[in-house]
């Protein structure tokens, strides 16, 4: 019979020694030689023996028929040769190959059959099915599963449609065992599809008809919408279009007017593509065909509503569009419009508004939808100037500029600005300002109808206060008084007696500079004779003390640049020195600053420097500005002078009439008697001839001098208030000098 043997198993052929009774035997100097001839020739080796039996083993990896021999010396043993059937081993799928010309010309779409070839790992060709066989095409459009038959003689039938045109590859899988490399590769050719194979689709838009419409909402007039001409089973395998095909779309308004839509293929090549802008409100129809013949879903009736709202085309009515007052809620209407003008009769549209204010945060205000196509909005903004609405739907947006007017002034949120009453002098005015702000904050303007303000002083003298408008939204407070000290001030609005932030405010004036027409000169060391005749003795120091007013009489002090100046004309001319500080001087003894006098008269001798005991006695110690001393030594009437900055003091001058002091020997000088007597005769004359008195009473003046020139000078004398005895008598005295002769009478001598 015939053995049977599989591809790639060992094969074991053992020869036992017998002779030609068959009896056992053994094999000595015999040579024994196994093949097997065949599709590959092969000679079994031998694998151990022993005297009687001999084994043979080998491998056949090529499967078909072969003829086993084995000979003895060359002679062949019984039965042999034999036939021996060598078949395939199990599939192995590195070893399958799948055939057909179809793989030369695969179309999209189209269905594909192959066959595939099972082998061994030997590549013999197995004969008998059974396998458990899966083929995978993978390539553009991922992967495809092919449809496997087995015809039980080791071939499989397959059938497979890609959908996409590209290169694939096809992966072999046999019992679960996967070949990890491409079994055969092939590319697809896209094929061109007929009417019944195309479809229509809008997207984004609801079909009213037609049948191949989406059920999306219904598109707004103006708006743009994609339209697909594709595969019909474009969504299921994802089939592509050959990009060829003689497609043409067509869009018809409700006007009845007709228009070509461009068609072009998609970014991915998979289908056409278009964009339909809808012009009119109402049923539109598309239309779709290829050579002439309508696509699957054309015609296509698509229904256009009114756009949403486009805020930029609406119309905006109100105060509050753009302007408001600060802390007032304020609003305005919004009219809905769509992008083309079209008036909105519905509701429905999501509006929101947004207040930006600079420096702030965004505030939110609130939209109310009326319902009819109309919306109220409304806000507030606190914070006066300009500020920007933001009004936004789901499309558009539209911002609005106004401007914030601040709101009622509010008197505890007025600014005051009291600077201008700080070191505020007699008689200067200051000024307070008040900055009108409402309960933000806000600073008001100048306007109609602005909040008044009442003000009132109280202090040391009577004060002028006044309120005045800036002209930019403040009220100045005035305020002047004449009188140094401190002064309340009390501001209140002119509506009720709020008194503004800081009120009452404290007011110092100060004294203002020392004026000459309102300082006061004491003289000090003098006696008054008789009305209006002011008195001193020669040698005497006399004391000047000014004391600083300023214009309103205001005690102040004297500035460091103010220039003070005392002095006296007459027989001689003397300037008074201001005192200084008293100092040490050596010895122990104060010093002050020495008084130099000017001029002169006839016996000679100049103003001398003061003594500092004649000054301490008449200026005390420390004194400051404003104290002047002087020695006036010569008889005599002076006019003192007292200035400050080259103007007279009030009051000032006046006259000083120095007197001689007590009798000096040593300045003493002596008289001739002729002429003493001469005088004397004339003295009693005059009284004898007056019948007032005897002659030892009223000597008579002298010879010597002229009646004329003597009668001349009793009368200026009596001028000054004294009889003529008394006159006559001081001009006897003084030898006929009239300014000496005064001095005496002045003196009381």
């Amino acid at each position: 019979g015939m053995i049977v043997g599989m591809a790639g198993r060992e094969a074991t052929l053992t020869v036992v020694a017998r002779d030609r009774f068959n009896n056992p035997s053994t094999f000595v100097g015999q040579r024994l030689c196994v093949d097997a001839v065949g599709p590959a020739d092969v000679a079994l080796q031998g694998a151990g023996s022993t005297p009687s039996e001999q084994r043979f083993t080998g491998v056949i990896v090529k499967s078909g028929s072969y003829t086993l021999r084995a000979s003895v010396a060359g002679r062949s043993l019984a039965g042999f040769p034999r036939n021996l059937q060598v078949v395939a081993a199990q599939t192995d799928p590195m070893q399958c190959q799948i055939r057909g010309d179809a793989l030369a010309g695969v179309v999209v779409a189209d269905s594909t059959r192959a066959s595939l070839t099972a082998h061994d790992r030997f590549g013999n060709a197995c004969l008998e099915g059974g396998d458990q066989v899966m083929v995978r095409m993978l390539g553009p459009a991922g992967s495809v599963d092919a449809e496997v038959v087995d015809y039980g003689d080791g071939t499989y039938g397959l059938a497979f449609t890609v959908p996409r045109a590209g290169e694939w590859r096809a992966h072999l899988a046999v019992n679960g065992d996967e070949n990890p490399d491409a079994v055969a590769r092939f590319t697809a050719v896209q094929g061109r599809l007929t009417a019944n194979q195309v479809t229509l689709r809008v997207s984004g838009a609801g079909g009213a008809g037609g049948g191949g419409g989406s059920a999306a909402a219904a598109p707004h007039v103006g708006a743009e919408t994609t339209v697909y001409i594709q595969a019909l089973d474009f969504e299921v395998a994802g089939r592509e279009v050959g990009g060829r095909e003689p497609i043409c779309l067509r869009l018809l308004s409700p006007s009845g007017v007709s228009a070509n839509v461009p068609l072009r293929l998609s970014k991915d090549r998979a289908r056409f593509r278009a964009t339909v802008r809808w012009p009119e409100v109402g049923t539109h129809v598309l239309v779709a065909s290829l050579n002439g013949d309508a696509v699957v879903g054309s015609p296509l009736q698509v229904s256009v509503v009114a756009a949403d709202v486009t805020l930029p085309a609406c119309k905006v009515a109100g105060a509050g569009a753009g302007k408001c007052v600060a802390g007032e809620r304020t609003q305005f209407s919004i009219e809905a419009r769509d992008s083309r003008g079209n008036r909105l009769l519905a509701g429905g549209a999501s509006l929101t508004l947004q207040v930006q204010a600079p420096g702030q945060e965004p505030m939110r205000g609130s939209v109310l939808d009326q319902g009819d196509g109309t919306y109220t909005a409304s806000y507030a903004v606190d914070q006066a100037g300009p500020y920007l609405l933001v009004l936004a739907s789901a499309s558009s947006r539209l911002a609005l500029e106004g401007v914030c007017r601040p709101g009622p002034a509010d008197v505890t949120r007025c600014r005051v600005d009291a600077s201008g009453l700080t070191a505020l002098t007699a008689g200067a005015r200051g000024a307070m300002r008040i900055v009108r702000a409402d309960r933000f904050g806000n600073v008001i303007p100048a306007g109609p109808d602005m909040l008044p303000f009442r003000v009132e002083a109280a202090g040391v003298g009577p004060a002028e206060v006044e309120t005045v408008e800036a002209g930019d939204g403040a009220c100045d407070v005035r305020f002047e008084a004449r009188v140094a000290g401190r002064y309340t001030l009390h501001v209140w609005s002119g509506y009720a007696r709020d008194a503004v932030v800081g009120s009452p405010f404290d007011v110092t004036v100060l004294p203002g500079q020392a004026a000459s027409s309102s300082c006061v000169a004491h003289l000090e060391g003098t006696q008054m004779h008789g009305p209006g005749v002011t008195a001193a003795i020669a040698g005497d120091a006399l004391t000047v003390r000014m004391q600083a007013r300023d214009r309103f009489g205001n005690p102040t002090a004297w500035k460091r640049w103010q220039t003070l100046n005392v002095s006296a004309s007459g027989p001689q001319e003397v300037v008074f020195h201001e005192a200084a500080a008293a100092t040490e001087a050596p010895g122990g003894s104060s010093s002050w600053g020495g008084v130099e006098g000017r001029g002169g008269g006839e016996g000679g001798g100049s103003g001398s420097l003061v003594s500092s005991r004649q000054v301490s006695a008449a200026q005390p110690m420390g004194g400051g500005r404003g104290v002047f001393v002087a020695q006036l030594s010569r008889a005599g009437a002076y006019v003192v002078w007292c200035t400050v900055g080259g103007q007279a003091v009030v009051g000032w001058p006046r006259v000083v009439q120095v007197v001689p002091g007590s009798v000096e020997a040593d300045a003493s000088v002596w008289r001739a008697e002729a002429e003493t007597m001469a005088l004397t005769s004339q003295l009693a004359l005059s009284s004898s001839s007056g019948g007032g008195g005897g002659a030892a009473a009223t000597p008579a003046p002298a010879a010597a001098a002229p009646a004329g020139d003597l009668e001349a000078k009793v009368v200026k004398l009596m001028e000054l208030g004294f009889d003529r005895a008394k006159c006559l008598e001081a001009l006897t005295a003084s030898e006929g000098n009239e300014e000496y002769a005064a001095s005496l009478l002045f003196s009381g001598l």
